[in-house]
């Protein structure tokens, strides 16, 4: 019969591995089942000794057991969590970036550029003439500055058009034979897996087809204020208003737009909608398909996350017109980089921002 000593310390590991996991939790309803039955069928108490050695034992069976059989396989993770599986881990992947604030980005499209570039590393950022030591500060500092230096209408690289927060990339040959677009990516892809902003300026439909592709509900959020072509935008609007006495003279008037855009019918009253359609897709996402699937490969690792996970990863490119509303406990700590503190204090911090 095992000894006061030993049901203790029996009882401690019990209670430590109650509170962990689900894997823990399924160790000891096999522990305890373990120890039943050999009390049932030896017809005598267990030790702690042969107790410890089942212990063991189970966890060793359970090397072998796959995951997915004990995990809730719908269960969602949170942005945070996400994040934190592509940022940087031991900062052996380090890299060092110097640029001028003057010609940041300029300055930085050498250091995105080079053909080896990993989205993962750790960034260092000095600013010239500045001894200051990255820290945290600068970093995010710089990624900031950097970030508002591509959607700039001052910027001397111009990359996107349209409405702040409803970004359309720029229909642009000379930036796409210079890989530009992919450059962006990886910059927008870099500042947030080290703790820098987003890049929440992307128009909606833009965001759904680099998580999508082409679907019917990509055709159902573009609207008349994302065509920034004037002549398309007008002739959309006539065919939207067309009726029986209007619609002949209307289909004269605009078919060359039409069969641009892909439209290769007569416009009647019946397919008036479709055609509309088809314009919608052609001068958002058909016209500037290149330009978008270049910015597609510069995100990298953080668009794989985003195919798997759109909503929740959603509010890192599209602006939300809710505001502060959308804002939650969890995509706060997905944008704040905690380095060099306690985790004690990080707990305390994570239970503040979650309290309500």
């Amino acid at each position: 019969m095992p000894t006061s000593t030993s049901l203790f310390i029996s009882a401690s590991i019990k209670s430590d591995l109650l509170k962990g996991n689900q894997v823990t939790r399924f160790v000891i309803v096999l522990l305890d089942l373990s120890r039943i039955t050999i009390k049932k069928f030896f017809k005598k108490n267990v030790s702690f000794g042969v107790y410890v050695t089942i212990y063991y034992w189970t966890i060793y069976v359970l090397l072998f057991i796959d995951e997915e059989m004990i995990y809730d396989k719908n269960a969602k993770p949170s942005l945070s969590s996400l994040l934190r599986s592509l940022v940087p881990g031991d900062g052996t992947n380090l890299k060092r970036i110097s640029v001028s604030r003057e010609n940041i980005l300029e300055d930085s499209i050498i250091h995105f550029k080079k053909h080896d570039y990993n989205c993962s590393y750790q960034v260092r950022v000095r600013f010239e003439g500045e001894p200051a030591i990255d820290a945290g500060g600068p970093r995010r500092e710089y990624f900031t500055m950097l970030l508002k230096s591509l959607v700039s209408c001052k910027s001397s690289i111009r990359l996107f058009e349209g409405k702040e927060g409803r970004l359309l990339p720029m229909k642009n040959t000379d930036a796409l034979r210079g890989q530009l677009f992919k450059i962006a990516g990886r910059m927008i892809s870099t500042s947030i897996v080290n703790g820098g902003p987003g890049f929440p300026c992307l128009s909606p439909p833009v965001y759904e087809y680099l998580v999508k592709g082409f679907t019917e509900e990509l055709v159902s959020i573009i609207n008349k204020d994302v065509i920034f072509d004037i002549d398309a935008s007008q002739a959309i609007d006539k065919i939207d208003h067309a009726n029986a006495e209007t619609i002949n003279s209307i289909a004269i008037e605009t078919q060359h737009l039409l069969v641009e855009a892909g439209f290769p019918h007569t416009l009647t009253i019946e397919n008036k909608m479709q055609a509309i359609a088809c314009m919608y897709l052609h001068h958002v996402i058909t016209v500037r398909k290149s330009e978008i699937d270049q910015l597609a490969t510069g995100l990298g690792q953080l668009l794989t996350l985003a195919r798997k996970y759109p909503d929740l990863l959603s509010p890192l490119f599209v602006h939300s017109d809710d505001g502060a509303d959308t804002m939650t406990p969890d995509a706060f700590m997905a944008i704040v980089k905690i380095d060099g503190v306690s985790p004690r204090v990080v707990d305390y911090f994570t239970q503040y921002v979650h309290d309500e």
